[in-house]
C-alpha cells in the first residue's frame, strides 16, 4: 500500500506500508485504521514539518517512518490504539532519553510519537 503525502513534490515524498505490517491488521477497525495512515502521516509530516528520510519499517503494533526534524534524524511511529501504547508517551517522556529513545512530540489521542532516531551503535 502506497502512502502519497498529498501534494508530492518529489518521487521520494512517498512511502510504501511494508505488506507484513498490512497483512496483520485484520479487524474492521484496523483496517480503518490502516486506510486512514495516508492522511495521518502527511497531517503529522506538516504539523511537525518533517521530511520523509527512508524506508518505512514495522513492529507488531505500529508503522515506524523514518524522517528528518530540521538537522535532527528522527522515527514518526503510527501504533493502532491498543492499551500497551496509551502510556507509551508518558514514559518515553518520564525517561527523557535516559535507556530508552527521546520522545520529542507525541499525539496522544491518535497514537503518534515522534523518536529520536537511534541507530544499532548508536543504543
Amino acid at each position: 500500500m502506497l502512502l502519497r503525502r498529498v501534494h508530492p513534490v518529489a518521487p521520494d515524498e512517498m512511502i510504501t506500508v511494508p505488506a507484513t505490517f498490512a497483512a496483520r491488521l485484520r479487524t474492521p477497525e484496523q483496517r480503518r485504521r490502516l486506510t486512514a495512515l495516508p492522511e495521518m502521516v502527511e497531517r503529522y509530516l506538516a504539523r511537525w514539518d518533517l521530511r520523509l528520510d527512508g524506508e518505512p519499517m514495522h513492529g507488531y503494533s505500529g508503522l515506524v517512518v523514518p524522517v528528518r526534524a530540521a538537522d535532527r534524524a528522527a522515527v514518526l511511529k503510527v501504533s493502532w490504539p491498543h492499551i500497551e501504547a496509551r502510556d507509551e508517551a508518558v514514559a518515553l517522556a518520564t525517561w527523557q532519553g535516559a535507556g530508552a529513545v527521546e520522545l520529542l512530540d507525541h499525539d496522544i489521542a491518535d497514537f503518534v510519537l515522534l523518536l529520536e532516531r537511534r541507530t544499532r551503535t548508536g543504543i
